[in-house]
């Protein structure tokens, strides 16, 4: 799957591959990204595990921009 946005003469792309069952959850381990038409970052996933619980926090704007992943 590829998702496109465009802003102006700017073009985002992100190219979803790789996916994996984990738990009963589809994820995509394999992210490339795109500006403009050229590759700017390629990330990889492994072992990939979901949390039981997340802190409520983590859902209010300044506790999402304070997280560090």
């Amino acid at each position: 799957m590829k998702t496109i946005r465009q802003t102006g003469d700017r073009q985002n792309a992100v190219e979803l591959k790789g996916y994996k069952n984990v738990k009963g959850n589809w994820i995509a381990t394999d992210l490339t990204f795109y500006l403009n038409g050229t590759k700017t970052l390629h990330e990889v996933y492994y072992n990939m595990r979901f949390p039981k619980t997340l802190p409520s926090e983590l859902f209010t704007v300044a506790g999402f921009q304070a997280a560090r992943w």
